[in-house]
């Protein structure tokens, strides 16, 4: 029998709903590979019941919807909140309101 994860990556279904959801091509990949991680972790037996029940898409949706879009999960944390603080605290000749910030 082949494994849960196996038959995601088959179908490419993390793919195609990040691509779905919109996302910046530019957190595209770490999101994927975010949303992988988290499969990988989950319980391989309940992956299998979403499976069989096709309930997976949904269920992956789901995820990559709360990693996406809530400022508290763990992609927000790793990524993009990393990605806005360094948008915000670039060197001066990058922005030159940089001393203002600082000084706020």
């Amino acid at each position: 029998m082949e494994k849960p994860i196996d038959v995601i990556i088959k179908e490419h279904i993390v793919e195609e709903l990040v691509s779905a959801y919109g996302v910046p091509h530019t957190y595209k990949d770490d999101l994927i590979q975010h949303i992988y991680i988290i499969l990988l972790e989950y319980d391989q037996n309940k992956l299998n019941e979403l499976i069989k029940k096709k309930q997976i898409r949904f269920y992956i949706a789901r995820i990559i919807r709360n990693q996406w879009y809530s400022t508290t999960s763990t992609f927000y944390m790793l990524y993009r909140k990393f990605n806005q603080l360094n948008d915000e605290y670039a060197t001066p000749k990058q922005n030159p309101n940089i001393i203002e910030k600082i000084d706020e």
